[in-house]
């Protein structure tokens, strides 16, 4: 099976189905997960959800993989595609994607981050998944520094680029899923990052649930200085386990001497020199695919009907507007009256009484949003209201990526 589109009702389930998600920015690199799978596990086609629209590349239909659609997995279109930003929708639609490969029927289902690389056959990863209901792979399984150690605590125990549940843990799916919908921020100091966070309350809430110290398994980064890359007899090892899952979390094609822009900044000699070859060779083969895919940064989701980029913080809104932004119909068109763009540019409401002219319910947000700008400018309707004004003209639309279109 070769890139081909996999619909709800075509979909039959089976013994182990392995999948992931993406945007169109992420798809060579899922692509290549893929080929390093089915070089490896050549009845392991993998299921790709991809999280944006636009036509898709035709080479992808030579790729070894079956896509999956937003609306097969059954997830609500506008409130989610315009509500969340792009990094947003994938990770809802990871806990999603799952429980709908497990409700058509799959016993088992592994899920792999698109920046992944399986180099060795992954026979005794999927027997504990399948006999566990939930398998996570924590950050780390050694002391580290006491400053690494508060990092990863900040972001999560375990990472949530490889998550394994059997049928057995579907009401762990649909927890997840819940929670990731409700509040998908990357937000640490407010103990939320995306869905990695929720993850840390699974093995207590959660019976079945098993915590895979596999040190070949979800090799990154963080955890590459307790377990180093070498070769042996051709074959990469992480300290003295043979890798079986790479994950290039944060790597940027674009410098492949940097291993991380996470945490700062992470440089792949500080890894070791095994390391730094895989960092290198790995930005090559997804630079490769990408060149065959014609892959780009855009977003389909990226922008309203007239081509206006869509802000975060508009999203933001939407999202908290609840069942009220129904009565926009369909958000991302901006080209008539009663458009969500054309609320966003009406005069806001201050103080729950008083309408604000010069300043609309964007800015409004945006002002709520930031605490600095507030002790800059705390009287919005009286005396600060033209600093404010100035602010966002000067600053607040690089500062907040918003568009000539929503300038006041």
């Amino acid at each position: 099976m070769t890139g081909s589109s996999v619909g709800a009702r075509e979909l039959r389930g089976g013994q182990v189905a392995l999948c992931t998600v993406t945007a169109n920015n992420y798809l060579g690199r899922a692509c290549v997960m893929a080929r390093s799978l089915v070089d490896i596990h050549p009845d392991l086609v993998p299921f790709v959800g991809i999280t944006d629209k636009g036509q898709r590349p035709s080479q992808l239909d030579r790729e070894p993989l079956s896509v999956i659609s937003l609306e097969d997995i059954g997830l609500a279109l506008n409130e989610l595609t315009f509500g969340l930003r792009r990094e947003q929708l994938a990770v809802v639609a990871k806990p999603a994607l799952i429980a709908h490969l497990l409700d058509v029927g799959f016993e088992t289902v592994v899920y792999l981050d698109p920046d992944m690389l399986v180099c060795s056959k992954l026979d005794s990863v999927i027997e504990i998944v399948s006999e566990s209901a939930v398998t996570l792979t924590p950050h780390l399984l050694d002391e580290t520094s006491l400053e690494s150690e508060i990092a990863i605590l900040l972001s999560g125990v375990y990472n949530a680029g490889f998550v394994g549940v059997s049928s057995k843990g579907r009401g762990f799916v649909d927890w997840w899923l819940d929670r990731t919908l409700v509040n998908p921020e990357n937000d640490v100091e407010n103990c939320v990052y995306y869905d990695q966070r929720w993850l840390d309350l699974a093995p207590s809430m959660f019976e079945g649930v098993m915590v895979l110290r596999d040190r070949g398994v979800n090799v990154a980064y963080w955890n590459m200085a307790e377990r180093e890359l070498d070769r042996r007899e051709g074959n990469l090892v992480a300290g003295t386990a043979p890798v079986k899952i790479l994950h290039f979390s944060g790597f940027d094609l674009r410098c492949p001497e940097q291993a991380s822009v996470h945490f700062g900044g992470v440089s792949a000699d500080s890894l070791g020199p095994e390391a730094k070859r895989v960092f290198k060779e790995y930005a090559a083969m997804v630079q490769e695919v990408d060149r065959q895919l014609g892959s780009t940064d855009e977003y389909g989701y990226g922008v309203f009907k007239s081509g206006e980029p869509i802000p975060d913080v508009a999203r933001l809104i939407y999202r908290e507007l609840g069942e009220e932004a129904a009565r926009f119909n369909n958000p991302f068109d901006d080209t008539h009256p009663s458009s969500f763009a054309n609320w966003l540019n009406a005069p806001a409401l201050i103080d729950e009484a008083r309408v604000c002219p010069a300043i609309t319910n964007l800015w409004e947000r945006v002002y709520r949003l930031r605490p600095d700008v507030q002790a800059a400018y705390p009287d919005l309707t009286g005396n600060d209201r033209e600093g404010f004004v100035a602010w966002t003209r000067s600053s607040g639309l690089a500062e907040h990526g918003v568009g000539e279109a929503f300038r006041i």
